[in-house]
């Protein structure tokens, strides 16, 4: 099992069932357009941002 099978593995996991991480779904219940894109004052990224970055960097492993 290479690197990215491991962390694939370990958001299905997270995906629906909350753990170690609270998963995706319930951190993402409620969440709006508005809300996703949404970025702090500083150098903090959109939740919209966090997870293009991971999808994108989880096809580069």
């Amino acid at each position: 099992m290479n690197r990215k099978d491991v962390i694939l593995e370990q958001f299905l996991l997270s995906h629906n069932k909350n753990g170690w991480f609270v998963s995706f779904q319930s951190a993402a219940a409620g969440l709006t357009d508005e809300k996703a894109v949404w970025e702090g004052e500083k150098s903090e990224n959109s939740f919209w941002k966090s997870s293009v970055i991971w999808f994108f960097g989880m096809n580069v492993i």
